[in-house]
């Protein structure tokens, strides 16, 4: 077993990992910043704190001595783009720094917390797998994708000349009790629900934690690249209806996914027009970039995941849904463009 480092820890991923850590035998240490420990958020799990910011080199130094695995989930989602690429890919620079130094030296692999955000959805025909093209173009994008696909460019870069391996994770939209709203089932206008009809790259954040800890001790080559996706096929129509008392949303109004980008491709043509007080610069849902990146419907296999980490998600979607949002999931679809549920 492993002594795991996990920055982020008590994010609403990072507590799942830090259980699936301990549950696999591992012992954990938390990198937390001041004051963002959640009470219970580990439950009874044994773990080791280290309370500090990613970016500061006291800290890491402290977090890293004596780990042989560092899990770095450690991220900015929230803020400016600016913010996001300075906390994010600044927190992983100082990560690596502190990687150099004597207090890593027993570091052999870092599983990295990359995301769906790095591909180029633009580009994508059929079917998403880790050898579909990655954003030429981060610019495009919102700021946590520019961060991510800087963040996994700086990690793969220092992995070629570096003493530990580096195993890559890509979630797709992680969900649970915590979370119940994922941004690619649609668009809310007041208390409508605008949904774009596709199929979700769903993983429950209990799946989701469970393919790190595979990470953390799979006899994999560094470099190694996996999409988490679990393998229950769920539609945005099915996820709206089961967390619609979740969410607070009980009126939807499906949008077939090709009117839906139509539509942003008018309103990129007519920006200035439609949208006069931004100068032309379009909501993220009307961009159409950005529309595909969170409404593409593609096929999202998670092979490499399941074979070569081997990775076994421990919640079907029923299993999940009931214990998220501890009801029923609604009997009928709900209804078609043009008309409300």
């Amino acid at each position: 077993m492993s002594t795991v480092l996990v920055t982020g820890a008590s994010g609403f991923l990072g507590a799942a990992v830090v259980a699936a850590l301990a549950r696999h035998g591992h012992s954990v240490r938390a990198l937390v910043r001041d004051g963002s420990r959640r009470p219970g958020a580990w439950g009874d799990t044994d773990v080791d704190i280290v309370v500090g910011d990613v970016r500061s080199p006291e800290a890491v130094d402290r977090a890293l001595a004596g780990c042989d695995v560092v899990v770095h989930l450690a991220a900015q989602v929230q803020g400016s783009a600016s913010e996001q690429f300075a906390s994010t890919v600044g927190g992983t620079e100082r990560l690596l720094e502190g990687l150099r130094r004597p207090a890593g030296a027993d570091v052999r692999r870092l599983v990295l917390a990359s995301s769906f955000s790095v591909y180029d959805w633009s580009a994508a025909r059929g079917t998403l797998t880790e050898s579909s093209p990655l954003e030429p173009r981060p610019w495009r994008r919102d700021g946590y994708a520019r961060a991510k696909v800087w963040q996994e460019r700086l990690l793969r870069e220092a992995a070629e000349r570096a003493p530990w391996s580096l195993v890559v994770l890509r979630p797709g939209f992680i969900w649970g009790a915590e979370r119940p709203d994922v941004p690619g089932v649609g668009q809310r206008v007041g208390g409508l629900q605008l949904v774009v009809r596709t199929r979700l790259p769903l993983t429950h954040v209990e799946n989701c934690a469970e393919a790190f800890a595979a990470a953390v001790a799979a006899d994999v080559p560094s470099g190694t690249t996996a999409n988490v996706v679990d393998p229950d096929v769920v539609t945005s129509s099915q996820y709206a209806a089961a967390s619609a008392a979740a969410t607070g949303v009980h009126r939807r109004v499906v949008v077939p996914y090709a009117a839906a980008l139509l539509l942003a491709r008018v309103a990129r043509l007519s920006g200035r027009v439609i949208f006069p007080r931004t100068g032309g610069k379009l909501p993220s849902v009307l961009d159409p970039v950005k529309f595909q990146a969170m409404f593409k419907p593609l096929r999202f296999p998670a092979d490499v995941a399941r074979r070569q980490l081997g990775w076994t998600p421990v919640l079907t979607w029923e299993q999940a849904r009931a214990s998220a949002f501890a009801g029923p999931e609604a009997a009928s679809e709900p209804a078609s463009a043009g008309s409300a549920a």
